[in-house]
């Protein structure tokens, strides 16, 4: 009798245990579904993951230590692609290096065949109500975007204005090795080496991704933001480089205003399906002031959307 009585009780509290997990699991769920997720996409080189260390510095709790030690990796990383960019680009003009500069580039020349760090996705929790999702943008890393797309209340898409004269890294010739002594890049040799198709623009790529993103059915009720990215390289470009050169339809100046209306004509002109509400920012991704006020304005919308979606407004 005593044991029965002790099993019974026993068993109670079991139940009690398990109707208390139960109960906590719905609170989760609940909160989880209030929590409104923003997904973050965009091709690669274009300002994505500097929007995402911008959000992390005004809204979460910043970089840890691993993390700081990382940067210096990724900062040395793109000093030494910049330097093999430059001494390319004075072998391919057949511009003399002076003598005091070339013991500078057999220095960094050691160091450029680092391969590229690969973005994995990422998940921030940003305020109280949204969720920022980062995945990687790379060709290879699209494939996985789809399992983000579960229940997504907005698409921030990132676009780099100043890729129009730029092809796809994957299609860029492999750089030879000359008489300067300069190696090629072991990441674009190794990618390039079998490309057979004809190279594609990136911004053209770009493009054609974002209406991919748009017209996908499981996003047909997100709010698409936008981010037009790196005006300020945009800028500088056009002062040298003529967007008609990689664009035959564009007729207009070439000035900030008229050939960035142009290029978002590419974006905002073409069918959307009429539930999906877009908007489009300007943007330079390294100004922490202005994608906090961007970010800021992206958030106010998306709630108000879904307040007005919910009968609330």
């Amino acid at each position: 009798m005593g044991s029965g009585l002790c099993g019974l009780l026993k068993g109670n509290g079991d139940e009690a245990k398990s109707r208390q997990i139960d109960s906590e699991l719905r609170k989760d769920h609940v909160s989880e579904r209030k929590r409104m997720k923003i997904l973050l996409l965009g091709s690669a080189d274009s300002g994505k993951s500097t929007i995402v260390k911008q959000m992390r510095l005004i809204h979460s709790e910043g970089f840890n230590e691993t993390e700081a030690i990382d940067a210096i990796f990724v900062i040395r990383k793109n000093i030494v692609d910049a330097f093999h960019a430059l001494a390319v680009g004075i072998e391919q003009t057949s511009s003399d290096i002076p003598d005091k500069e070339k013991g500078v580039v057999e220095q960094f020349s050691q160091h450029s065949n680092e391969l590229e760090i690969v973005e994995e996705e990422e998940e921030l929790q940003l305020l109280k109500h949204f969720s920022l999702i980062d995945v990687g943008g790379q060709r290879t890393e699209r494939r996985k975007w789809i399992h983000f797309f579960e229940d997504v209340t907005a698409v921030m898409f990132v676009s780099s204005l100043s890729s129009y004269d730029q092809i796809m890294e994957e299609d860029m010739a492999a750089v030879q090795v000359t008489a300067s002594g300069i190696p090629p890049r072991q990441d674009v040799t190794r990618v390039t080496a079998a490309s057979k198709h004809e190279p594609k623009n990136r911004l053209l790529d770009s493009i054609d991704l974002f209406h991919e993103i748009v017209m996908n059915q499981y996003l047909q009720s997100c709010s698409f933001i936008l981010f037009l990215n790196k005006v300020d390289l945009f800028k500088a470009k056009l002062s040298h480089s003529k967007l008609a050169d990689f664009f035959k339809t564009y007729a207009g100046n070439n000035d900030f205003e008229s050939a960035a209306e142009f290029i978002q004509g590419f974006f905002t002109k073409a069918p959307v399906p009429s539930s999906i509400k877009m908007y489009v920012h300007y943007t330079e991704a390294t100004d922490t002031q202005q994608i906090d006020f961007v970010f800021a304005a992206a958030c106010d919308i998306i709630l108000q959307l879904n307040l007005t979606r919910a009968g609330m407004q």
